[in-house]
């Protein structure tokens, strides 16, 4: 199990707390962070005392360049090259919001865009989506007990199907789930849930998120599944 130099520890109740205690118990020494965005869950795991390596994926032009440039002060902080992850290997676009980490391979739904500010589409990048079975000898060092985070707005389904030759190596995933569907064509989080569990793993912490005040509903959670 690692031991970790704890810089502040949080509360054991808060959901922060919860997951710390989780991490720690898995003895998680790598954080595969799936659509890092410009690194919010790099920002969450350091507060959280997580000291080992975060390597994180990144499909936007901006938000990558981003990454590039602050993971220059963390030395356990990789980046790899710009891509989306998906069920096959291709070229395709995303949709790039206001919100930047609301951006998707899909386009947005009218509950998203009725139920958050900031959701209007800017433009289109092309990106190279990879499978993360393809790109796993870039990750994997042997060894490591792995969580693979999964925040990439109603894709984490397909990411999932092109994940099972690596789903062996990962002791842990934390995902996005999505109560109301806020893209066209994304799982709902019931099947999404089901699959992780067909996969051997077991659910262990769920963690609002997006709240619509203006629905007055939770219109996504963080899970956290581990393996049997």
């Amino acid at each position: 199990m690692v031991t970790w130099p704890w810089r502040r520890k949080p509360h054991k109740k808060s959901d922060d707390g919860k997951l710390a205690l989780i991490l720690e118990r898995q003895g998680i020494d790598l954080v595969v962070d799936v659509g890092a965005n410009i690194g919010q869950t790099r920002d969450r795991l350091r507060r959280l005392g997580f000291e080992d390596t975060i390597l994180s994926i990144e499909p936007l032009v901006e938000a990558h360049a981003t990454l590039v440039e602050r993971a220059k002060s963390d030395e356990k902080w990789e980046i790899m090259a710009r891509m989306a992850l998906g069920k096959s290997d291709r070229i395709d676009k995303i949709y790039v919001n206001e919100a930047s980490d609301l951006s998707s391979l899909k386009e947005s739904s009218p509950a998203l865009t009725e139920s958050l500010r900031k959701t209007d589409t800017l433009r289109t990048e092309s990106v190279a989506v990879k499978t993360l079975d393809s790109i796993w000898p870039l990750i994997e060092p042997g060894g490591s007990n792995i969580m693979l985070k999964l925040d990439t707005q109603g894709n984490e389904a397909e990411i999932l199907e092109g994940a099972i030759g690596s789903m062996p190596s990962i002791s842990a995933i934390l995902i996005e789930l999505s109560l109301v569907p806020l893209y066209d064509g994304e799982t709902t989080y019931v099947k999404v849930c089901h699959r992780i569990e067909s996969l051997g793993y077991q659910p262990v912490l769920f963690m609002p998120g997006f709240f619509s005040q203006k629905n007055g509903c939770l219109l996504q959670m963080d899970g956290v599944f581990v393996r049997r």
